[in-house]
């Protein structure tokens, strides 16, 4: 485009033609300073868009003595244990940890950015592997265990209670699910439980706040555990599919089920 208008602006004349044959010729005498203009414009443009066009992000990597926090849950009696890639990104050592417990070292399987998913393996055989189930029902009770701002919350962990929303995210995402539980910063990766205590999803993010403004009250999302399924069996893990469908337990049970396969992911 610029040859051209640079072409344009040397040019005495230009010559119309329609259907092959010269219908008119249009003097540019005075035009020359008008297409400098334009030329000159064009540049600046161009220039300026290379300089805002951002190159491809850099993986995150954390600051010596850095430690990035979160929630996790074993899904493998060998002691595999699931949370977010965002939790864990950057990172080069991985520990685990339960209340009363002697923290455990982890290593690194494999991640999922795309679905922030990442599982991390233990040398620690796990008696009680919780359930995925692939089904999560609108307005069904979920339970929430996790590990949120542990600096100022209790470190033995946290119980919070809502409802299934939503059976899909912001923006319609059918890979996750939208919940009423409370939760906070360090809850990424824990497990959020049915009635039965399935895990019927893997814990991401609340929502911050809407775009007109507006601040949502308890609008947090879930990565639906057939996404998390997939993700393990892809990385040779096979956790537990035999969902429980009678006896439904009330909150505390939950809790004190939760506590047993719930972990806080800590890495440097």
């Amino acid at each position: 485009m610029i040859g051209r208008s640079a072409d344009l602006s040397s040019a005495g004349s230009i010559s119309v033609l329609f259907q092959g044959r010269q219908i008119a010729v249009l003097s540019l005498v005075g035009s020359t300073e008008a297409f400098e203009a334009v030329i000159g414009c064009q540049k600046d443009a161009t220039r300026a868009a290379a300089q805002e066009t951002p190159g491809p992000a850099a993986p995150r990597k954390l600051e010596a003595g850095t430690m990035s926090t979160g929630t996790g849950f074993y899904v493998s009696e060998r002691g595999h244990v699931l949370t977010n890639n965002h939790v864990v990104a950057g990172c080069t050592d991985y520990r685990v940890r339960q209340p009363g417990r002697p923290p455990v070292k982890a290593r690194y399987i494999a991640g999922d950015a795309t679905n922030d998913l990442a599982v991390l393996t233990t040398d620690v055989p796990q008696a009680v592997v919780p359930p995925l189930s692939v089904r999560a029902r609108l307005g069904e009770s979920v339970y929430v265990y996790g590990y949120p701002q542990s600096d100022v919350l209790a470190s033995t962990g946290n119980f919070t209670i809502g409802n299934v929303t939503a059976t899909a995210g912001s923006g319609d995402d059918t890979r996750k699910i939208q919940i009423s539980a409370p939760v906070h910063q360090g809850n990424s990766g824990g497990p959020a439980l049915d009635q039965y205590g399935n895990v019927i999803g893997v814990i991401q993010s609340k929502q911050v706040a809407f775009a007109s403004g507006d601040v949502p009250q308890n609008v947090n999302f879930a990565i639906k555990s057939m996404i998390a399924l997939n993700f393990l069996e892809a990385n040779g893990v096979q956790p537990p599919i035999a969902v429980r469908t009678s006896d439904p337990m009330d909150g505390a049970a939950i809790a004190e089920k939760a506590r047993e396969f719930t972990v806080q992911v800590a890495c440097y």
